[in-house]
């Protein structure tokens, strides 16, 4: 179906051969892609890891640039720890029956680890905060109510005990923190709202 004949198989035996191969996810003969393609195939195909891994390389990059603090050898241990429990979970979640709970245990691990890394960050971790409306809007890509709902009780149970195990400014005023869930719940409302509407639209 592409625009160009060129980039078309060009017999249907050719299309035969390489059907089963594209549904058992192994590499096939046609079309030949180019790597921006073959990236863009892998975001198609695979969104939430190539997201996680752009997410965490980024952060691991930063990391190794610029910190100069003995906790980093801990931190680079966790990202890197992070990065290869999500393509173990994506590999689970390639399996149709075990997909509803690897991503359940996806959105639960995501928040654990940022919830350590942001143990071990320095003080003050204000803007680094960000991270827990964010996982919470991610999950929004499965459109699924319920993922949102507990990505939002999470994010909220990972605060507190971030408040409750650290010393930092984030907990120096109780009515800082008492905004900052509010605010968590206020996103995790939205975008349950949000997936309720398309699911109904789409139902319709």
């Amino acid at each position: 179906m592409a625009k160009n004949p060129k980039d078309r198989y060009q017999t249907a035996e050719a299309l035969k051969i390489d059907l089963p191969h594209f549904l058992m996810d192994e590499p096939i003969a046609w079309p030949k892609l180019s790597s921006t393609e073959r990236l863009m195939t892998w975001w198609r195909r695979e969104p939430a890891f190539v997201s996680h891994l752009l997410g965490i390389g980024s952060a691991l990059a930063i990391l190794l640039v610029s910190s100069d603090s003995w906790y980093p050898p801990l931190r680079i241990g966790l990202l890197l720890g992070w990065i290869v429990g999500s393509w173990i979970l994506q590999r689970i979640a390639n399996i149709q029956r075990r997909r509803e709970a690897a991503h359940l245990s996806w959105l639960a691990f995501d928040i654990v680890i940022f919830t350590l890394l942001m143990s071990l960050a320095e003080s003050p971790r204000g803007l680094l905060l960000i991270g827990y409306p964010m996982m919470i809007c991610a999950c929004g890509m499965f459109y699924r109510v319920r993922y949102a709902v507990i990505a939002t009780m999470l994010s909220v149970v990972g605060f507190l005990v971030l408040c409750a195990t650290v010393t930092d400014q984030i907990n120096s005023r109780i009515d800082f923190a008492v905004i900052y869930v509010s605010g968590l719940a206020l996103v995790g409302f939205c975008l349950i709202s949000m997936i309720h509407r398309v699911r109904t639209l789409t139902d319709y």
